[in-house]
């Protein structure tokens, strides 16, 4: 996918994306996070979309997330998805901290959001 910045973005319907991915590994486990994005948040020329949740329970624990993704990257069909990135803590014993990164998916489209 090649990614161009459009001025301004161009894509304001009411949408939200699909995101799955996993973590890292740290402490000899790793979790899934998935989930779908808040709706569109106007910033600049472009716009952004909130996510929050919970990781997978794995290793007898799950972490909580929120965070937000980057602004919309255009492919060459026109359509568009958002980069995220960002670290889950638990400050049980031992302490470790799982990063992600990843990109979501196109845009799902709907009068409801």
């Amino acid at each position: 996918m090649y990614a161009r910045n459009k001025q301004p973005d161009h894509d304001q319907r009411p949408h939200v994306h699909e995101y799955r991915n996993e973590t890292s590994v740290d402490d000899r486990h790793r979790h899934r996070m998935e989930g779908i994005t808040g709706p569109v948040v106007q910033v600049g020329n472009s716009h952004i979309h909130y996510l929050c949740g919970s990781t997978s329970f794995d290793d007898g624990h799950r972490h909580f997330y929120t965070d937000y993704t980057g602004p919309a990257r255009y492919s060459r069909d026109d359509s568009h998805f958002h980069e995220y990135n960002g670290y889950v803590a638990h400050a049980g014993d031992p302490l470790h901290v799982h990063k992600y990164h990843d990109k979501t998916g196109p845009a799902i489209y709907s009068h409801f959001y």
